[in-house]
Protein backbone atom coordinates (compact mmCIF):
# COMPACT_ATOMS: atom_id res chain seq x y z
CA UNK A 1 0.00 0.00 0.00
CA UNK A 2 1.49 3.30 -1.19
CA UNK A 3 2.12 5.62 1.89
CA UNK A 4 -0.11 8.42 1.32
CA UNK A 5 -2.84 5.91 1.36
CA UNK A 6 -1.47 4.06 4.81
CA UNK A 7 -1.47 7.91 5.98
CA UNK A 8 -4.97 8.56 5.39
CA UNK A 9 -6.37 5.09 6.61
CA UNK A 10 -9.54 5.41 9.23
CA UNK A 11 -10.63 8.59 8.03
CA UNK A 12 -13.49 9.37 6.17
CA UNK A 13 -12.81 11.13 2.22
CA UNK A 14 -12.88 14.35 3.64
CA UNK A 15 -10.45 13.93 6.38
CA UNK A 16 -8.31 12.27 4.27
CA UNK A 17 -7.96 15.11 2.00
CA UNK A 18 -7.51 17.42 3.82
CA UNK A 19 -4.45 15.60 5.53
CA UNK A 20 -2.85 14.29 2.44
CA UNK A 21 -2.98 18.39 1.73
CA UNK A 22 -1.72 19.20 4.63
CA UNK A 23 1.43 17.43 4.16
CA UNK A 24 1.56 19.20 1.02
CA UNK A 25 1.85 22.07 2.09
CA UNK A 26 4.29 24.70 0.61
CA UNK A 27 5.21 28.26 -0.59
CA UNK A 28 3.31 29.84 -3.60
CA UNK A 29 5.14 29.46 -6.88
CA UNK A 30 5.92 33.20 -8.71
CA UNK A 31 3.15 32.16 -11.14
CA UNK A 32 0.17 30.89 -8.70
CA UNK A 33 1.38 34.78 -6.26
CA UNK A 34 1.35 36.52 -9.81
CA UNK A 35 -2.52 35.08 -10.78
CA UNK A 36 -3.33 35.48 -7.05
CA UNK A 37 -2.18 38.78 -6.38
CA UNK A 38 -4.26 39.87 -9.85
CA UNK A 39 -7.37 38.33 -8.92
CA UNK A 40 -7.33 40.04 -5.46
CA UNK A 41 -5.88 43.52 -6.43
CA UNK A 42 -8.35 43.59 -9.73
CA UNK A 43 -11.82 41.30 -8.61
CA UNK A 44 -14.17 40.10 -11.21
CA UNK A 45 -17.66 41.69 -10.68
CA UNK A 46 -20.15 40.07 -8.89
CA UNK A 47 -16.85 37.71 -7.22
CA UNK A 48 -17.09 36.64 -3.25
CA UNK A 49 -13.67 38.94 -3.69
CA UNK A 50 -14.97 41.63 -4.82
CA UNK A 51 -17.92 41.26 -1.84
CA UNK A 52 -15.29 41.02 0.74
CA UNK A 53 -13.56 44.42 -0.84
CA UNK A 54 -16.72 46.07 -1.00
CA UNK A 55 -17.23 44.83 2.60
CA UNK A 56 -14.31 46.07 3.90
CA UNK A 57 -11.34 43.88 4.14
CA UNK A 58 -7.94 44.95 3.05
CA UNK A 59 -7.30 43.00 0.20
CA UNK A 60 -3.77 43.98 0.42
CA UNK A 61 -3.13 42.35 3.80
CA UNK A 62 -4.13 38.80 1.82
CA UNK A 63 -1.42 39.60 -0.63
CA UNK A 64 1.05 39.97 1.97
CA UNK A 65 0.42 36.89 3.95
CA UNK A 66 0.47 34.70 0.23
CA UNK A 67 3.84 36.10 -0.08
CA UNK A 68 4.90 34.24 3.43
CA UNK A 69 6.00 30.70 3.61
CA UNK A 70 3.11 28.33 5.35
CA UNK A 71 5.48 28.16 7.88
CA UNK A 72 5.91 31.96 7.93
CA UNK A 73 2.48 32.24 8.89
CA UNK A 74 1.89 30.18 11.22
CA UNK A 75 4.79 31.66 12.87
CA UNK A 76 3.15 35.17 12.91
CA UNK A 77 -0.17 33.50 14.02
CA UNK A 78 1.47 32.07 17.24
CA UNK A 79 2.82 35.25 17.68
CA UNK A 80 -0.10 36.91 17.04
CA UNK A 81 -2.17 34.63 19.30
CA UNK A 82 0.52 34.67 22.32
CA UNK A 83 0.52 38.26 22.45
CA UNK A 84 -3.08 38.62 22.30
CA UNK A 85 -3.87 36.22 25.38
CA UNK A 86 -1.24 38.20 27.71
CA UNK A 87 -2.60 41.91 26.51
CA UNK A 88 -5.81 43.68 27.98
CA UNK A 89 -6.62 46.04 25.40
CA UNK A 90 -6.31 49.05 27.16
CA UNK A 91 -3.19 48.74 28.10
CA UNK A 92 -0.43 50.56 25.75
CA UNK A 93 2.56 48.73 26.63
CA UNK A 94 1.39 45.10 25.80
CA UNK A 95 0.25 46.66 22.62
CA UNK A 96 3.50 48.23 22.21
CA UNK A 97 5.54 44.76 23.40
CA UNK A 98 3.03 43.24 20.50
CA UNK A 99 4.47 45.35 17.96
CA UNK A 100 7.98 44.72 19.17
CA UNK A 101 6.95 40.74 18.46
CA UNK A 102 5.72 41.36 15.20
CA UNK A 103 8.55 43.53 14.16
CA UNK A 104 10.86 40.65 15.29
CA UNK A 105 9.12 37.60 13.45
CA UNK A 106 8.95 39.74 9.95
CA UNK A 107 13.01 40.42 10.74
CA UNK A 108 13.22 36.50 10.58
Amino acid sequence: MAPAAKAGRGFSFGQRRYYLGMRRWQPLTEEQLARAEDRLRSPRPGSKIEAAQQYGVDLTLLIENLRLTPAERVKRMQVAVMAGAACQPDDLASLLELESLLEAVESE
